[in-house]
């Protein structure tokens, strides 16, 4: 009786102690739900993507709208917490907006486009004021990028797209824009 007695509470500590420790690391993740892509209308624009949440983001631009639902999403991943965010990128003189619904479920991180073309990584890396030769990957922009090796710097990923010389190496855009 006195072991079952010890066991109980040996147990109750345990499991009071791995709530305890799990709640005070994580912040409250409060990230907005969205419409699934293919329901969108065709006349969907950029100013219906912000007020519906979606992180809208300008490349070559210092425009982001929603910066702040941006940073929940990755305060979550950094605490390895599941969530998900829709990123929506424009471009120059393209009237289209490039869609992505990107998740992340504590391991891995998976980007499904408005083509329905899904893809998975393990990390989101982070490139800032990155210098390089390349005029994309100059110290003026921000980048984040999807890959299975966090080793990888800019220069390796803009090179795998432009040279033939270079190995064929995974990985897939979130977004660009312009810091400076």
């Amino acid at each position: 009786m006195k072991r079952t007695i010890i066991s109980i509470a040996m147990a109750l500590l345990l499991a009071s102690i791995a709530a305890l420790s799990g709640c005070a690391a994580k912040a409250d993740i409060n990230l907005p739900s969205y419409a699934a892509i293919e329901t969108l209308p065709a006349d969907y624009t950029a100013e219906d993507a912000a007020a519906d949440g979606c992180v809208v983001v300008t490349a070559y631009a210092f425009d982001m709208a929603n910066e702040d639902i941006w940073a929940e999403f990755l305060l979550a991943t950094q605490q390895k917490t599941p969530a998900a965010v829709r990123v929506v990128n424009l471009f120059d003189d393209d009237p289209m907006l490039y869609i992505m619904d990107l998740s992340f479920d504590g391991k891995r991180y998976t980007a499904v486009d408005t083509d329905g073309n899904e893809c998975s990584f393990r990390y989101m890396n982070h490139y800032a004021n990155a210098p390089g030769p390349l005029s994309i990957a100059s110290s003026e922009f921000e980048h984040y990028i999807l890959t299975d090796d966090k080793t990888l710097t800019l220069d390796q990923l803009m090179e795998s797209l432009v040279s033939s010389q270079a190995s064929f190496i995974k990985w897939s855009y979130v977004y660009v824009r312009r810091t400076q």
